[in-house]
């Protein structure tokens, strides 16, 4: 597992479950993870949060009980496809807005929003750079952006399951032309952040455990995932190739097991504009 689960700049320790040397167990649960990122991103209380690659909203649902005070989300992707499940799980209320719009090429004004987000959609960008620039330079000063991203070294048996078959999917959706890269390194990953040269950047590994790799209904879930797929490889001149791809990555859930690879999130400062300048 990667040494640094916890890197901090810019802000304090989180308290509670960090060890001596700075860093958070492989073996802490998920939910005391995501307490210890909340109390990053609660460290502001936004009037706008844009959340990038929305889909059908379940990060903006993430944003809402994060932010509930917030006057407006707005969420953008590429098509509408999500957008009308989205408004159907969102309330009602006038404070979702949602925008089909290409995040490495955003039209909003530079600082219009107080929180930026993009959740586990990273690799599904054709310049992930100028997304993540994009997404810094609509981040008005004072406020925080949220990235957070799985990516592809470092896991455990277990975890490169998911990894596999993530990689497989990448391969057939990038062939019937939807954007969909393998995932990233965690190195290329916080190289990529690095390069916004933000004010201040807080990152946290959620490593997960072992104790569901078997759980009930886990393989039925793959075989249909595999077959949605196989529909969308079907005639293709690989078709035989993925064929044994996914056949072997469908016997590694059944011999080894499942669990979520290792994410990354990444918590982005931009400072407040000193007063008078």
């Amino acid at each position: 597992m990667p040494g640094d689960n916890l890197v901090v700049s810019g802000h304090g320790r989180p308290s509670g479950i960090i060890g001596s040397d700075g860093t958070i167990p492989a073996g802490v649960c998920r939910k005391v993870l995501m307490k210890e990122i909340e109390k990053l991103l609660r460290g502001i209380s936004p009037r706008s949060v844009l959340d990038v690659a929305t889909g059908a909203g379940g990060s903006l649902a993430a944003a809402l009980e994060l932010w509930p005070d917030c006057a407006g989300f707005t969420g953008i992707d590429v098509t509408d496809r999500g957008f009308d499940q989205a408004a159907q799980n969102l309330p009602d209320d006038g404070r979702f807005t949602f925008r089909v719009m290409d995040a490495s090429e955003m039209g909003f004004p530079e600082g219009s929003f107080d929180a930026v987000m993009m959740l586990n959609s990273l690799h599904h960008m054709a310049d992930p750079l100028a997304c993540l620039r994009g997404m810094y330079r609509v981040l008005a000063p004072g406020g925080l952006m949220w990235i957070a991203e799985m990516y592809r070294d470092g896991q455990r048996p277990t975890q490169m399951t998911h990894v596999l078959f993530h990689h497989w999917w990448a391969k057939i959706d990038t062939m019937t032309g939807k954007v969909h890269n393998e995932t990233f390194t965690r190195k290329g990953l916080l190289g990529l952040l690095e390069e916004l040269r933000p004010d201040g950047m807080s990152v946290l590994d959620e490593h997960g455990d072992d104790d569901q790799i078997h759980a009930p209904g886990m393989e039925e879930h793959f075989a249909k995932a595999f077959e949605s797929y196989r529909e969308k490889y079907s005639g293709l001149p690989d078709s035989e190739e993925l064929d044994r791809e996914g056949k072997a990555l469908l016997e590694r859930v059944r011999e080894v097991g499942f669990a979520p690879a290792s994410r990354l999130n990444a918590v982005i400062r931009k400072n407040p504009v000193p007063r008078g300048s």
